[in-house]
């Protein structure tokens, strides 16, 4: 787990991070990075590229919330699309304006969000390990 300080003008820390695991040679037998951004998963994507782990392949990586552009990386991001809101933010709207008190529930959430399977998953090879020692 990487814990580098990350803003939103600076997206490098994702790619830093990953770049750090795989030189750094820590063996794991994980098989998939699940990045919590999109700017994550294609920091990961990039590390890899350049190291020769082949994405969807060799390592498989997805995101918790995709963006709109994810489907058109080479490869496509793997991973929940944002939900639609909407209704979410027209009850709280509702909340802000109303001049009596909310009675609603406190706890406003979409209902569901659906996963977009794009080529950064795949079956994880059983090879794995050996691949990414090569790649450092």
């Amino acid at each position: 787990m990487c814990r580098e300080p990350q803003s939103y003008w600076n997206r490098r820390p994702d790619y830093n991070c990953l770049t750090k695991a795989i030189i750094s040679g820590r063996k794991t037998s994980a098989s998939a990075i699940i990045g919590t951004t999109c700017p994550a998963a294609i920091g990961a994507s990039r590390a890899c590229w350049e190291r020769g782990i082949e994405v969807g392949k060799d390592l498989s990586i997805c995101a918790i919330n995709i963006e709109p552009p994810a489907e058109f990386f080479c490869p496509s991001i793997t991973g929940l699309n944002t939900p639609d809101l909407s209704d979410v933010l027209g009850r709280c709207f509702d909340w802000f304006l109303d001049r009596d008190s909310y009675r609603g529930p406190l706890l406003m959430e979409p209902k569901e969000s659906s996963l977009f399977e794009g080529e950064s998953t795949g079956r994880a090879k059983r090879a794995r390990r050996k691949s990414l020692q090569k790649a450092r």
